[in-house]
């Protein structure tokens, strides 16, 4: 399995907030709002800070149990 770029992400911490930022201020159209995660046409995507650390903290115990 291979590693591909797809886009820009950035996490953060009031997600409603960054949406109307880039929105409004910034002029993004939404490509897709998932919820906890928003993609721009712009090409980057917003993520809940939060909640992409416990997408992180899962991602690593399954690898530390792979290794060990």
């Amino acid at each position: 399995m291979g590693v591909r770029y797809v886009c820009s992400l950035f996490t953060v911490r009031d997600l409603q907030k960054s949406k109307k930022f880039y929105q409004d201020v910034l002029s993004q159209e939404i490509e897709i709002d998932l919820g906890e995660n928003i993609s721009f046409k712009g090409g980057f995507a917003i993520h809940d800070r939060e909640h992409f650390k416990g997408i992180i903290i899962k991602i690593l115990i399954i690898l530390m149990f792979k290794t060990a």
